[in-house]
């Protein structure tokens, strides 16, 4: 991002007066704050988006579509799946479905293993944790798939590896140039909660988000997992991250550097300056009110804004110190059990 600013190539779309005049939702985001913060930025739309909601781009006919019934379940996903939906109904992320919406679309439900370890258990018919998906991929009783109907994408080009060993390299220069020692490198990984569910859909769009939950028929605030518009929609939020941090913060003049990946936001930087680039970054997130897991926040950074001289980056073990990466030692059990 620093370096497409610095050679005057923007992204996105520009503040637009139209959209300030449709109605705000109940958001999560501030957006006011974040417009008051970035008021020249590139892709104004979507902070406008984080308070209006962001459009789905749907290309479907305007008829109702009902599913039989949702995938197979075992129990112990049932009995999770609805537990979800009763948090996800409480935190306003989805809504009950009544006869205001006198048109709407349903999609089929179902839950997916978290990670391998509840693959594995869902496999020795074992309890296990879940992800509750909606399946718009899967076409309706018209034959029309959501995600096939949101139009053109651009495909996603992501070498996170290349530019998560950039920074690094970015700042072990830095140290070298500032008569600093490298092997003082310190990293840091904040997460963002609940990713996709931090953001609003417009609610001209809800009518085709709806679902069906046990007796329940409810419909999605939420961007919700599972629709490609989604992943799109939410890549906006990194970039707006970072742009505020390389333009608003001296992380330059600090030598620290900042990468994200979805949901990750890791900062890499000296150990004398790494507590004031992770407090920024804090900042920035009670500022904007970007809910952080911080329990995991705890896990993973076990120094806390002081930073580790080891961290896992995108499912990698990289030290620092020796600036070397590799397969964090529980992975490599899993990758020989397996």
């Amino acid at each position: 991002i620093r370096d497409r600013l610095n050679a005057g190539k923007t992204w996105g779309h520009p503040y637009k007066t139209e959209l300030d005049e449709r109605p705000s939702t109940n958001n999560t985001l501030d957006a006011d704050r974040i417009r008051l913060d970035m008021p020249t930025y590139c892709d104004g739309q979507f902070v406008q988006y984080i308070k209006s909601g962001g459009p789905c781009n749907f290309e479907l006919p305007f008829e109702t579509v009902e599913i039989k019934s949702n995938y197979v379940m075992t129990e112990n996903a049932k009995e999770k799946v609805q537990k979800k939906f009763d948090e996800e109904l409480a935190a306003d992320r989805v809504a009950l479905r009544d006869d205001s919406l006198e048109v709407y679309r349903e999609t089929k439900q179902g839950a997916i293993p978290k990670a391998r370890t509840d693959r594995k258990a869902k496999e020795n018919g074992d309890p296990y944790n879940c992800r509750t998906i909606s399946d718009f991929s899967a076409r309706g009783r018209d034959g029309l798939s959501i995600n096939e109907e949101t139009g053109e994408f651009r495909s996603l080009d992501l070498p996170q590896g290349e530019r998560v060993h950039s920074n690094i390299w970015e700042v072990h220069d830095w140290c070298v140039r500032e008569g600093l020692d490298p092997k003082g490198i310190k990293g840091v990984k904040i997460d963002i909660k609940s990713a996709f569910r931090t953001l609003c859909t417009h609610p001209a769009d809800w009518w085709a988000l709806c679902f069906r939950t046990g007796e329940n028929c409810a419909f999605h605030k939420r961007w919700p997992f599972g629709l490609k518009t989604s992943v799109y929609n939410f890549l906006r939020l990194p970039l707006l991250i970072i742009t505020y941090l390389v333009t608003k913060t001296k992380f330059d003049e600090w030598g620290a550097r900042a990468a994200m990946y979805f949901d990750d936001l890791i900062i890499v930087a000296h150990v004398s300056v790494i507590e004031r680039a992770v407090q920024e970054a804090l900042a920035l997130f009670k500022r904007w009110k970007i809910p952080r897991q911080e329990q995991k926040f705890l896990e993973d950074n076990p120094n806390g804004a002081k930073g580790s001289s080891t961290l896992t980056i995108l499912g990698l073990w990289y030290d620092f110190t020796n600036l070397t990466v590799g397969i964090p030692k529980p992975r490599v059990a899993e990758i020989v059990d397996e």
